[in-house]
């Protein structure tokens, strides 16, 4: 009895964490260049806030063509608005943060997939993760220096957990175009990045299940909801799929 009362009282406050990040907006010392402030993300919209005016930015969430958080203390916004330098060249104006403290909470991650409707790219794996539906022991390859870790498939999409925290990425299913066996040994999951397609070819310790690959694909390939789905849908208030 008294480790169940144990349970609930751990989960009612992982719940009401969960909800407290999406009820008040997350609020973290931050600084870009020479500019420093608190970068605020928030239901609506990320925003910069600084003492001197011209350093303040805001962007809604719509605004945001590519949102990266390449480590915890590292978070990038990619908008649609063109260098004036690199018109000619498709370059887009890009600021990058580097957040004080521990950095960006996994519970913000998870806040920010919700959010976030075009591609979007995080080291940072969400919170709360369930169990994994599939976990292979893999290697991510790559020039000179393979990356091993475990490539793990859940409800709301892929992560690869790297044996080093700077290695590890996670995928929602709509942020991945394709999943290719090459070979018995390795799978090849092909990422979207903005405007590109990012491949990312694994070697598996053991051979490839087929459950995986197929319950990758048939992810990635679900039907679209309708208007009429999505209202209906828990998720209404976010983008994840």
């Amino acid at each position: 009895m008294a480790r169940m009362i144990a349970f609930t009282v751990a989960l009612s406050i992982m719940v009401l964490a969960a909800n407290d990040v999406a009820a008040q907006p997350f609020s973290v010392g931050a600084r870009a260049g020479r500019a420093a402030g608190t970068l605020v993300i928030g239901v609506d919209e990320i925003a910069f806030r600084s003492e001197r005016p011209e350093d303040g930015r805001q962007w809604p969430y719509a605004a945001i063509r590519v949102l990266r958080i390449d480590a915890p203390n590292q978070l990038t916004i990619e908008t649609y608005e063109a260098r004036r330098w690199l018109v000619l060249k498709h370059g887009h104006q890009r600021v990058t943060y580097t957040i004080a403290g521990e950095g960006i909470p996994s519970e913000v991650v998870e806040f920010l997939l919700d959010r976030v409707a075009r591609p979007m790219v995080t080291r940072v794996l969400p919170s709360p993760l369930e169990r994994p539906l599939w976990s292979l022991q893999v290697r991510h390859e790559r020039r000179g220096d393979d990356a091993p870790g475990t490539l793990e498939l859940y409800a709301d999409g892929v992560a690869f957990r790297g044996a080093r925290p700077a290695d590890t990425r996670f995928w929602r299913f709509r942020d991945l175009a394709s999943v290719l066996p090459l070979d018995p040994f390795r799978i090849e999951i092909t990422a979207r990045e903005a405007d590109e397609l990012k491949p990312f070819t694994f070697q598996l310790v053991q051979e490839l299940p087929a459950g995986f690959r197929d319950a990758v694909w048939a992810r990635i390939n679900a039907p679209a909801k309708t208007p009429v789905e999505a209202l209906q849908s828990p998720a209404v208030a976010g983008v994840r799929r």
